[in-house]
């Protein structure tokens, strides 16, 4: 019986013993099999261009434009009748660059017009003076506005406000997005006015 036991007894190590040395070699070979896949490393991101709009969990708010004198506001000098003539702002909080020689683009306002199934942003963003020096194509297709000057349209460009048309006022962007068709768009910033 003495025998008996001890033999069950060994087979038994033997056995665990088998199975933890098989978990070892699979593990070893799952190790192997990872460190055979070529880690990429993420590219950092280039700054996006000037604003286009604010993300959509931003709150906007229905101050009137002509009671904000804190900035400057781009927005319509006449609202066509599609749209609402009451806008709703947003103005994020603005901070000195950190590095001026680094492109970024700060918001320093942005007005919501809407109507009809229509929805406008009106936006106005500063470029650090690092992005300042290398502004050049701001969009797809260059357009000529009879005040403004050269502009930028890029059509299709998905989201909320998928056609968008910027242009530039001394050192500052202003950004006329919506879901309106782009020859709307151009009448539009043919009447978008700054405010000092």
């Amino acid at each position: 019986m003495n025998r008996r036991k001890a033999f069950l007894v060994g087979g038994v190590i033997w056995a665990l013993f088998a199975s933890v040395i098989g978990v070892i070699g699979v593990s070893a070979n799952m190790d192997r099999r990872l460190s055979s896949v070529p880690i990429q490393e993420v590219a950092k991101s280039e700054a996006p261009p000037p604003l286009l709009a604010p993300p959509d969990s931003v709150s906007y708010e229905s101050v009137h434009p002509a009671n904000v004198s804190s900035r400057p506001i781009a927005l319509l000098r006449q609202v066509p009748s599609y749209l609402n003539p009451e806008a709703e702002i947003y103005l994020p909080e603005f901070k000195a660059w950190e590095d001026p020689n680094q492109e970024a683009y700060a918001v320093l306002s942005s007005l919501r017009y809407s109507g009809e199934g229509f929805s406008v942003l009106v936006t106005l963003a500063e470029p650090s003076p690092g992005a300042f020096q290398q502004l050049n194509r701001l969009g797809e297709e260059k357009v000529e506005l009879p005040d403004q000057g050269i502009a930028w349209l890029s059509r299709d460009m998905g989201g909320e406000y998928p056609n968008r048309i910027l242009f530039q006022q001394n050192n500052l962007i202003v950004t006329v997005a919506g879901n309106l068709p782009p020859d709307r768009l151009i009448e539009l910033a043919q009447q978008v006015e700054i405010s000092k």
